[in-house]
């Protein structure tokens, strides 16, 4: 059930001037303000956030020595000599293998 829309009248008046009347259409509900343009352009419109830089307050922490970094690279040396690695139907390895000076 809607409820009736009341018509409301204004005069007025100024020193020297003509009567002014105007009419105003008051509904039971509450209307908005206006800027309805800007509250829909800031839904439509594309928001490209960017995170923000993060500054790193823990200092480097070395988890292996030079000296145990030779060592695993000799033995992965080591490995590689005496297991190898097998590509199998693979041509395209074997290719860069080959450019790179590989038997």
């Amino acid at each position: 059930m809607r409820r009736p829309h009341i018509v409301s009248k204004c005069v007025f008046r100024a020193e020297g001037a003509s009567t002014v009347t105007s009419s105003h259409r008051l509904s039971s509900r509450r209307s908005r303000g206006g800027g309805g343009a800007a509250r829909r352009a800031e839904r439509t419109a594309v928001s490209i956030e960017t995170a923000r830089y993060i500054e790193r307050n823990i200092p480097n922490f070395e988890v292996l020595t030079e000296e145990a970094l030779e060592i695993i690279e000799a033995n992965a040396e080591t490995v590689l000599a005496e297991v190898g690695v097998n590509f199998v139907q693979n041509p395209a390895a074997l290719e860069r293998w080959r450019a790179a000076g590989a038997d």
